[in-house]
């Protein structure tokens, strides 16, 4: 169990940031904002007080792994017998596919976007692959 948590965590690690610096690499202006950020840190304080304060780096981080999740789908399996709020009858055994990849899905009301709103924390105008 310890080593599938140790792979998984390694695992879901490198993803997120593997679509995190392909994102930066085709937006320039989130590049350009994220240096600026880090180079406005003071080079003698502690790494954890420099990088707590980094909101645009943890918006942008943030919104890579809204857009492209480390782990794009999950299941899960009822531990035993439930009703849900909405009156469901669910099973001891019943499985449940969570599709994480869909929830952060870029559609508003079925169109394509192509592009963020300029009112999210991060990523203004970012292009993304498949849009």
């Amino acid at each position: 169990m310890v080593i599938s948590f140790i792979i998984a965590g390694r695992d879901t690690t490198s993803a997120a940031l593997t679509w995190f610096f392909w994102l930066i690499s085709c937006n320039f202006h989130v590049e350009k904002e994220i240096l600026n950020e880090i180079m406005m840190e003071d080079p003698k304080g502690s790494v954890y007080d420099e990088v707590k304060d980094m909101a645009y780096t943890h918006a942008s981080l943030c919104e890579s792994m809204r857009l492209y999740p480390p782990v794009p789908a999950d299941t899960k399996e009822a531990a035993g017998d439930d009703v849900l709020p909405d009156g469901t009858v669910v099973k001891k055994g019943m499985r449940s596919h969570i599709n994480l990849m869909q929830l952060g899905e870029r559609r508003i009301c079925g169109v394509k976007t192509g592009h963020i709103s300029s009112q999210r924390d991060g990523w203004r105008g970012m292009k993304v692959m498949g849009i």
